[in-house]
């Protein structure tokens, strides 16, 4: 789904945010947080959340999600962290202006 490659990371932020967490539940968290970027969404279904964080069991990984799951809100399409999402918003807005000055600077013919 993503054009972008990459998103900012706030190591103090991050920090803040996990900072209560344990070593599983940052891993995972982490995952599913790349995951989201990549894909825009996360599904619904546990066992595909599981699989996603590296869980082979959903019930190992229930317990887990009970407690990250306080950072993702549900959509009708699944689940997303805001913040990331703010993030995703903001590159967008930024890539979009820069390809508009290379195309003005460079014109519309201009081959990468």
């Amino acid at each position: 789904m993503s054009k972008l490659p990459w998103f900012p990371f706030y190591a103090s932020d991050f920090l803040t945010s996990t900072g209560a967490m344990s070593n599983e539940e940052v891993g995972a968290y982490i995952k599913l947080l790349c995951y989201q970027w990549d894909k825009g969404v996360l599904p619904s279904d546990l066992s595909r959340l599981a699989r996603m964080a590296g869980y082979a069991d959903a019930n190992a990984f229930a317990s887990l999600w009970n407690i990250l799951r306080d950072k993702f809100s549900q959509t009708k399409d699944g689940y997303i962290n805001p913040k990331m999402e703010e993030h995703r918003e903001i590159q967008k807005r930024i890539s979009e202006k820069n390809s508009t000055k290379a195309k003005k600077r460079w014109g519309n013919d201009a081959v990468a």
